[in-house]
């Protein structure tokens, strides 16, 4: 029965690592949200982090891109979510097609994983 329980705890875990989202790209400049809540459980407008700071608008995402160095990339982490766009301000949203264009015209790639 113990190796019943060994192999059946074994195979969990083999297919939990299996179907875990993709560490991102080392070196990658890692954009991950959209949140809605600060760290205390605030209620703030929709925000994202790209390198760890706050991203408000479509606006300020293009302006951290275009200061990437040529070269870089923009990996979008996002584990918890559907969608192919960032959903940040009014509507429309920019799509991830839209914002791989503009990082290609600041020479900058951006790559996505999406869901889990």
């Amino acid at each position: 029965m113990r190796r019943f329980y060994y192999t059946a705890s074994v195979a969990l875990l083999v297919s939990a690592v299996a179907v875990a989202a993709p560490v991102p790209p080392r070196g990658a400049h890692v954009l991950r949200g959209p949140y809605a809540f600060d760290e205390s459980g605030k209620p703030l407008p929709e925000y994202y982090y790209l390198d760890g700071k706050r991203v408000h608008t479509i606006e300020q995402l293009k302006a951290a891109v275009s200061q990437l160095p040529p070269g870089s990339l923009v990996y979008f982490d996002g584990a918890c979510t559907s969608t192919e766009s960032v959903e940040l301000g009014r509507r429309p949203y920019m799509s991830f097609s839209a914002l791989r264009r503009f990082c290609q015209s600041h020479q900058v790639s951006f790559d996505w994983h999406v869901g889990l």
